[in-house]
């Protein structure tokens, strides 16, 4: 193992609280403390990506910093918003930013457009203040998955254990070998491969194994399991306290949680973390760990439609996304990529929207329905019925995105970001994502 911790540059990490309910929302501070390293940031600049942000000013009230982010916070809120019942949630959050003595750091939540609102706000210390070092997380093991050729510069991913048992240690380093090789292997990874590098960060849990809804979260490292807001293949992390202790020091472009499981989930939380379902098949490892390091890494967001949500699809945020791969269309038929459509593509672009809504209705096994089909069968039949259509591979306007049948639209027929049976990311996506492998590190 090998392994070069970045040169120590005073930061703090803020471990905090992010609670409220239907209507409202607070951050509660739980613990600051020295680091050694930041996040990744926006440096000089607003960062305009997310539902969230954190910005650092200067005493004379410039920019000094700032990172963009979302939260699972957001994602609970809008499954409770229709509750006649109060409701009431809290959530772990961990930001780690640069130390600037009388800096003002500023928690805020996107209102529309690209306008901010406040909801925190805390005035940095000197350096000088007495304040502890981050917990340690002792059980930490470092692994340097890439040739010490390499070198350690570039951007690097953390590929972190969760629900792997102490004697578990090789499995997981073979599904951390597993998950570098199929990013290598795709696009627009691949094409920055040179860029790469892969750390493996063993954390053991108590018990073997991902439980199957939220009642058995606290039996992991990092507080997951499946069912995470009613949604049975939703697996998240939810322990960004002990989370972040145990990324402690560690400077990375993104975090991957491999979960101890080979029930299909995961999930993507942008500027936070995925987490995958570590022993999943083949085909469905190779769909869900770049669809989800879409989310983290890049702020894609997903395109498809016809499967079951929790979330509110009617609320403002949801006619409004920031994300750079789905749009609303203005009034003069514009979206966020029209500049980038040939005037030879029509507009909205046509395609067998009914279709692909009735495969995706089908009933699948296991079932009791006599008629039920292998999901390979259907996604077998969508991903021909999407290769089939005249406009496939052509950046256009097709209606369909974000969880709604109508009214947002997305960049191509087909994405990673789109379908489990789609072999490669669509011209936004992919730009969107090769930017940021680019420029991190």
């Amino acid at each position: 193992m090998a392994w070069a911790d970045p040169a120590p540059t005073p930061a703090l990490r803020l471990d905090l609280w992010h609670a409220g309910s239907q209507s409202d929302e607070r951050y509660e501070l739980a613990l600051a403390a020295r680091s050694g390293v930041a996040d990744a940031h926006r440096s000089g600049q607003l960062d305009i990506r997310g539902t969230y942000r954190w910005t650092l000013l200067r005493p004379d009230g410039s920019v000094a910093a700032s990172r963009g982010y979302s939260a699972l916070f957001e994602e609970w809120q809008s499954t409770v918003a229709g509750d006649p019942q109060p409701r009431e949630g809290r959530f772990a959050e961990s930001h780690v930013v640069p130390w600037l003595p009388d800096g003002l750091l500023r928690l805020e939540r996107r209102v529309a457009g690209d306008r901010f609102r406040s909801l925190f706000e805390l005035r940095l210390p000197a350096l000088d203040a007495p304040l502890p070092d981050v917990p340690a997380c002792a059980s930490r093991r470092l692994h340097e998955l890439d040739d010490p050729a390499a070198g350690a510069d570039g951007v690097r991913l953390l590929l972190v254990s969760e629900g792997y048992a102490a004697d578990e240690e090789a499995r997981f380093l073979a599904a951390a070998r597993r998950a570098r090789q199929v990013l290598l292997a795709t696009d627009p990874f691949s094409a920055h491969a040179q860029r790469l590098r892969f750390s493996a960060v063993f954390v053991p849990s108590p018990v073997s194994g991902i439980p199957a809804t939220p009642e058995g979260a606290g039996r992991t490292a990092f507080g997951t399991s499946y069912g995470t807001l009613g949604m049975a293949r939703y697996a998240v992390a939810t322990d960004l306290h002990a989370l972040g202790r145990a990324t402690e020091g560690l400077a990375h472009a993104s975090v991957v949680v491999l979960a101890n499981a080979d029930v299909y989930g995961g999930s993507g939380i942008f500027n936070c973390n995925c987490l995958v379902a570590a022993h999943m098949d083949d085909a469905d490892f190779g769909y869900v760990l770049p669809h989800e390091l879409g989310h983290s890494l890049a702020g894609l967001g997903d395109e498809y439609f016809g499967k079951q949500v929790t979330y509110d699809t009617n609320g403002a945020d949801a006619w409004q996304p920031w994300e750079p791969n789905v749009s609303p269309m203005d009034s003069q038929g514009r979206v966020k990529w029209s500049a980038r459509v040939g005037p030879e593509v029509p507009v909205p672009t046509p395609w067998q929207h009914a279709e692909y809504l009735r495969l995706m209705g089908l009933p699948l096994q296991p079932s009791d329905d006599p008629a039920a089909l292998p999901v390979a069968v259907v996604r077998e039949q969508v991903a021909a019925l999407l290769a089939a259509e005249p406009w496939a591979g052509r950046l256009g306007v097709f209606e369909g995105a974000r969880y709604l049948a109508r009214g947002l639209y997305r960049p191509e027929a087909d994405c990673r970001m789109f379908t489990r049976g789609a072999t490669r990311f669509c011209t936004i996506c992919r730009e969107t994502m090769a930017a940021v492998l680019s420029t991190s590190g």
